[in-house]
């Protein structure tokens, strides 16, 4: 068994000084600004990991472990990068080809070919997984119909 948190790759402070149309949808979704606070979590609040503690990790929306990302879960610490290791991905980009020893082609869920996007937003494939899982669009309240909507509307 293993725990699946969703962490937000930019810092706490990016969201709310730099994202106001996030902020917005979030808001319209029910979340409150304390919701925001206490119950989303930033890459930010991720205490820095031992080297000697092997993180798996799936990435969204990006399918290459930015630096800045890794050094804020890791540190500066160059000898710690083998302890992140992505072993899923979720994304509507070119494939970089990173990540190829840890994350094999069944678990590289990239909506790229021949040069374009397959679809608009990693997000729609998000959708149409948890579709696949449920079997019923019933299993989406309006709130996660209204993020899911709101997400694939605002991705560039």
């Amino acid at each position: 068994n293993h725990w699946r948190i969703p962490i937000v790759s930019i810092p706490r402070e990016d969201l709310l000084t730099q994202r106001p149309e996030t902020i917005l949808l979030l808001e319209r979704a029910g979340l409150t600004r304390t919701d925001i606070q206490e119950h989303i979590i930033f890459v930010d609040d991720l205490p820095q990991f031992e080297a000697t503690q092997r993180q798996e990790v799936t990435l969204v929306d990006h399918n290459a472990l930015s630096d800045s990302v890794a050094m804020a879960i890791l540190g500066d610490d160059e000898d710690k990068k083998n302890a992140l290791q992505v072993v899923e991905i979720w994304d509507h980009h070119l494939d970089l080809q990173q990540h190829q020893a840890t994350c094999p082609p069944n678990r590289r869920h990239i909506a790229f070919d021949n040069g374009q996007a397959l679809v608009a937003s990693t997000c729609t494939l998000v959708a149409e997984q948890w579709l696949k899982e449920t079997s019923s669009p019933s299993s989406f309240s309006s709130s996660v119909a209204y993020l899911l909507l709101g997400t694939i509307v605002l991705d560039p």
